[in-house]
């Protein structure tokens, strides 16, 4: 499949779509309304509820029941802090979950702007991992990364975006997750095993760096 022209927000809900997601649980915030305009299309249901805390255990209660990682979101600021609570809940007990956290919008970062608050580092403590978007067409590859850490690792990963980076255009090509999780990948060449079997055998100075990926 060859890249398509689309913007940041259709590549998240597309994302969406690929990693099996039929809801997102949360408070509507104009930070994320571009991206909420497509879920009706896109078939995704958006369960608003009265408080950001009950979003995140309904998604931590979802996981449990259906092995899907639960997905919530909420206003940039003290939507997203609400949810402290039920996602350090969610990480303690090991539960897959994707926070999508809209965040200030760049033009207005350091200068304490409307419900402006580093998300990032309030979620650090209780996360697996916080991915920080940093350009408008990383929109979906570091939604698949916050994915593939979420099943990987078992807990909870904050997914930051700055609100102004929903808009724009991208090329984008959205890949299904047997296309990139780890657990899914097959061993490789079995003549390419080999031959660094024999490799290593015959080395005289052998070097493995051995990292997660």
């Amino acid at each position: 499949m060859s890249k398509v022209k689309m913007t940041p927000s259709e590549a998240i809900v597309e994302t969406l779509l690929q990693e099996g997601v039929k809801h997102v649980t949360g408070i509507v915030g104009s930070a994320f309304m571009d991206m909420l305009d497509l879920f009706p299309t896109a078939g995704i249901e958006f369960i608003p509820v009265r408080h950001e805390q009950s979003a995140g255990h309904m998604e931590d209660a979802y996981t449990r029941v259906t092995g899907v990682a639960g997905v919530c979101v909420g206003q940039n600021g003290p939507g997203i802090t609400n949810l402290v609570t039920s996602v350090a809940a969610a990480n303690m007990a090991h539960t897959p979950m994707v926070i999508i956290s809209p965040s200030a919008g760049t033009p207005t970062i350091g200068w304490d702007g409307f419900q402006e608050c580093d998300q990032v580092s309030v979620f650090k403590a209780i996360t697996k991992a916080t991915v920080r978007v940093p350009h408008p067409k990383r929109a979906a590859d570091c939604l698949r990364t916050a994915f593939r850490i979420a099943y990987a690792e078992r807990g909870a990963v904050l997914y930051d975006i700055p609100r102004d980076y929903f808009y724009g255009e991208l090329e984008e090509r959205i890949l299904a997750p047997h296309q990139y999780r780890v657990d899914a990948r097959g061993c490789g060449s079995l003549e390419s095993l080999d031959r660094a079997a024999e490799i290593l055998a015959n080395a005289k100075r052998p070097v493995i760096v051995s990292g997660r990926g």
